[in-house]
């Protein structure tokens, strides 16, 4: 009977009971899927978590591109007119006002912040304006109304100790802070907000306005430089991008792809499990004359069954999260983001996804099992181990193809090719989805080298590859994302030794770094007095005097703003030989001992002739401004002797010198600059706040590091979100190995096998599993990544150890603890399965 059962199966191709046998088989699926639905909630809650990780990240990235809103507000076009004559940058604005009314104006004036090098927008603009409305939104009190009203955003309110109610002086104006604004598309905006400025007082100015000239340009994102009639005044017009979403489109696409295929796997290695555990009741139903259509419409109808359920629950779980998040992100992306602007195809995809993708993912499966021989499949052993050679061909060939269309389709120019950009990960994840057997194959050769218990974990996973290598494949996906990501920022952060100062250095100037004001030597006492008082509170901090040189011969007046007005000096300048003439190449301090040693430079190792002490490369020489125009030519100044000294980094700190030796043979005297301080601590933002305040107090100004975006906090976010992701995946694979095994872990406690044996085998599971797919996820990350930074692999050598090792380390050390404390418990139906 059961050879002609066999025979049928294989040989009937129309004789399937038609819609009546097929709603039978569908609804016989639905009460196994009801009846087991406790063995199903790991399966629904990593699939519903997914599919909410998947929807929420790419309505995430769907709002994370700049809004051309941030300076064009309604406009399409941007001309930005800048000129020193105040008469010739008005006619300027009138007659283009003219030829293209419409035409929305806003003035710029540049306001120094007290003791700081830079300087706040005070931006004259009319908060309801034609085309500049949603460049401006009020937060607190009100918009200004008259010329003696201002209002301020809340880094520039901090950075001038302002306060509503408060009457700084700003341009020459007292004025009146009546509230506090923002520009709602560019948080990182920081201006003072005027209802106007008079003319002479703005040296730039914006139009803003609509137009069709070509002169203006008529390229998304362009910027042109056009001729006025008065050459006094530089023009710049800048269209607007045509659509500031197209990227984050592509990126979602990218986003819904890497989904798919990471629900894919963790789907298939579910799968997987439930037709292995359902073979005896497939073989059954085979049997009693299915056919394989009727048998792959059995788990065809569970997938999608599963899918409709993760999908509602993903999705909801998902918008209620945007709902919720979604302000906290606003910080992080630089602009506010509407809650209830939610693009809905998203969702319908993310719904469609997660519905194609386990319906899908089931039929593999379902092919396979259906193919299993009655008798075996009413046995329940698992199928034979499939041959891994053809696998790991593929593997090649799919790795072989991504990196190839990584590496040709990522364009060096910056414009990516979308088509690359998502086939070239999904080539490469088919590569690590096939040669995950064979990783699991050449693993399990060294089983001779452990404990029974071990040798038998591993030797399971071998048995049952097909289960172990959609769960490894899934467990590789979600760590290679996260490798990718820690990989990616650590590439993106300069390293430690860039930037204008470190975290722990201030330097404070006198003048500007051009002209060096006198100070009579009792005020200069003073400063030293206040700064080294300043550094005693500072932790073991380190005050270096800075000298700069100086033609005594030459006086010139001191720029207008500083604050004693006391004739200055034009400082000595250093410049390097190119082809056409001398560039500018900053301006030597006069080396001193102790500045030397903080440099690295031993003093008795300079060469006697030396005039330079720099780490620069190039023919350098001296510019003196006094004396320069005399010169009949770049080529008649000598070429100055330079000692080459090793780079301590920091372009800001004091690492150039001059030495006392060419001091005195040019006849140069030298001048107090600055001075530079460095403490043993990073420097608090309190700290930095109290320099300022001290820098405006003695009429100097202070340089310190430079902000930028700290990306440590990414990589530690996707560090504990691929550990997370993968321990999901690893609780769900054991949690359907035990139950699948339950038998096999009857017959070890009938034959003696204690918990401690138990513990063992799971723990040894979940860490193999883990090994393998950190193993694997970091290969595939470094294979794309060496792809995408072809041209330049420099930044992949900051490698992030510390994120690295806690994931490649870290995890298995978790998923074998985890294993270990979850196993043990004897199985409670032993006694009965024994009997029966």
């Amino acid at each position: 009977m059961t050879a002609v059962a066999l025979s049928r199966r294989e040989t009937d191709a129309r004789g399937n009971g038609g819609v009546a046998a097929r709603r039978a088989v569908m609804r016989w699926s639905w009460r196994l899927f009801r009846r087991e639905w406790r063995q199903q909630v790991i399966v629904l809650l990593l699939l519903t978590f997914s599919t909410a990780a998947a929807l929420f990240a790419a309505i995430a990235v769907y709002h994370v591109p700049d809004s051309s809103d941030a300076s064009f507000g309604r406009a399409d076009h941007r001309i930005t007119l800048t000129s020193d004559d105040p008469s010739a940058l008005a006619a300027a604005t009138a007659d283009l006002t003219a030829q293209y009314a419409p035409v929305e104006v806003i003035g710029h004036t540049p306001v120094p912040v007290p003791g700081s090098v830079d300087s706040i927008d005070l931006r004259a603009q009319d908060p309801h304006g034609r085309f500049g409305a949603p460049m401006l939104a009020l937060r607190e009190g009100r918009y200004p109304t008259n010329p003696n009203e201002v209002a301020v955003t809340d880094a520039a309110a901090a950075l001038l100790k302002l306060h509503i109610g408060d009457t700084p002086l700003l341009a020459g104006t007292t004025r009146t802070v009546v509230g506090v604004v923002e520009n709602p598309a560019n948080l990182d905006d920081e201006f003072v907000l005027a209802p106007s400025i008079p003319a002479e007082e703005s040296p730039s100015v914006t139009l803003l306005l609509n137009s069709t000239d070509h002169k203006l340009g008529d390229r998304p994102n362009s910027i042109l430089r056009f001729t006025l009639t008065d050459d006094k005044v530089t023009a710049l017009a800048a269209t607007r991008g045509s659509a500031e979403r197209g990227a984050a489109a592509i990126a979602v696409l990218a986003l819904d792809t890497v989904a798919l295929l990471l629900v894919s796997l963790v789907a298939a290695a579910a799968f997987v499990v439930v037709a292995q555990r359902r073979q005896r009741q497939l073989g059954m139903l085979a049997a009693i004359g299915a056919t394989n259509r009727h048998l792959r419409l059995v788990m065809i109808a569970h997938g999608f069954a599963v899918g409709v359920a993760a999908a509602i629950a993903g999705n909801m779980l998902a918008l209620s999260a945007w709902l919720a998040f979604s302000p906290r992100l606003e910080s992080a992306v630089g602009h506010r983001i509407d809650r209830a602007d939610i693009p809905w195809w998203v969702v319908a995809a993310g719904t469609l996804l997660a519905l194609v993708t386990t319906t899908a993912t089931a039929w593999w499966p379902a092919r396979t099992v259906a193919r299993v021989p009655i008798v075996r499949a009413l046995s329940g052993r698992p199928p034979a181990p499939t041959r891994v050679r053809r696998s790991a061909a593929l593997a090649i060939g799919s790795l072989a193809v991504g990196v190839t269309l990584l590496v040709f389709g990522i364009h060096k120019n910056g414009h990516p090719n979308p088509a690359a950009v998502i086939f070239g990960p999904i080539a490469i994840v088919i590569g690590i989805l096939f040669l995950s057997p064979l990783a699991i194959r050449l693993f399990t050769t060294t089983a001779p080298l452990f404990p029974v218990a071990v040798r038998l974990a591993l030797r399971d996973l071998a048995r049952r590859q097909a289960r172990a290598g959609s769960a490894l494949a899934a467990i590789s996906l979600g760590l290679g994302i996260a490798f990718t990501a820690i990989i990616v920022t650590a590439a993106a952060t300069p390293p430690a030794s860039a930037g204008n100062l470190s975290n722990r250095q201030l330097l404070f100037r006198i003048g500007n770094s051009e002209i060096i004001p006198e100070r009579t030597p009792a005020q200069l006492a003073d400063m030293q007095a206040t700064l080294d008082r300043f550094a005693s509170g500072l932790d073991h901090a380190q005050v270096f005097p800075l000298d700069g040189p100086i033609n005594a011969s030459a006086s010139i007046q001191t720029p207008f703003d500083d604050p004693n007005g006391d004739p200055g000096h034009e400082v000595i300048g250093l410049g390097e030989r190119i082809d056409h003439g001398i560039q500018s190449s900053g301006f030597p301090y006069v080396a001193s001992p102790e500045l030397l040693t903080r440099a690295g430079v031993d003093p008795a190792a300079i060469e006697p002739d030396a005039e330079v002490i720099t780490p620069k490369a190039g023919a350098f020489v001296f510019v003196d401004p006094s004396a320069f125009t005399k010169s009949r030519g770049p080529d008649d100044i000598a070429t100055a002797r330079v000692h080459k000294i090793h780079d301590p980094g920091y372009s800001d700190a004091p690492k150039t010198f001059i030495t006392e030796a060419a001091m005195s043979a040019h006849g140069w005297t030298k001048i107090r600059a600055g001075w530079f301080i460095e403490s043993g601590r990073p420097l608090s933002a309190q700290q930095r706040a109290d320099a300022r305040d001290l820098a405006a107090s003695t009429g100097m100004t202070v340089v310190s590091r430079d902000a930028r975006h700290d990306l440590a906090v990414t990589r530690t976010t996707a560090t504990i979100a691929g550990m997370v992701l993968a321990l999901g995946i690893l609780a769900m694979t054991i949690g359907l190995v035990r139950g699948e095994a339950s038998r096999d872990l009857q017959t070890l406690t009938a034959t003696g096998a204690t918990s401690h044996v138990r513990r063992v085998i799971t723990a040894a599971t979940a860490g193999a599993l883990a090994i393998l797919g950190a193993t694997l996820g970091l290969a595939g990350a470094y294979a794309a990544l060496v792809a995408g930074y072809s041209d330049d692999l420099h930044p992949l050598t900051r490698i992030p150890w510390a994120h690295l090792v806690t994931i490649v380390v870290g995890l298995p050390v978790l998923a074998a603890t985890a294993g270990w404390i979850l196993a043990g418990r004897e199985p409670r139906t032993f006694t009965r399965q024994a009997l029966d």
